[in-house]
């Protein structure tokens, strides 16, 4: 599927890289804002290279105010109740059998204690 998706982008407005930053954020979204107790699979990450910039918005947030942007994405959740649920919440990290890389979370790019240290 992931092959199918990454075949189909059309510069510049669907590159590869947003394809897989969307992928990405849906995957760090799902967790906060389901009910069920499924999961998103970013199917996309084997694709991103090393170096390869994502567009997503976790490292900017040790500004309070690019968390209170986002924070409409995470269901109006406070500062404090997101900082608490950044935790990694599946049991296994999300992979393609037989791979050594998995996708990386939100905590790879922020660490939580530094998650609105400035104004």
């Amino acid at each position: 599927m992931a092959d199918v998706l990454m075949n189909r982008t059309t510069t510049p407005i669907l590159t590869k890289v947003r394809l897989i930053s969307a992928d990405m954020l849906l995957y760090h979204l799902y967790p906060f804002v389901s009910t069920d107790q499924g999961y998103w699979f970013p199917s996309t990450y084997v694709y991103q290279s090393n170096g390869m910039e994502l567009f997503l918005p976790w490292a900017k947030l040790e500004s309070k105010n690019q968390f209170y942007h986002i924070a409409p994405l995470l269901g109006g959740m406070s500062l404090d109740e997101f900082k608490s649920k950044m935790a990694y919440p599946y049991s296994d990290p999300m992979r393609y059998i037989g791979t050594f890389n998995h996708a990386q979370w939100i905590t790879d790019y922020i660490d939580p204690s530094r998650v609105g240290i400035r104004d």
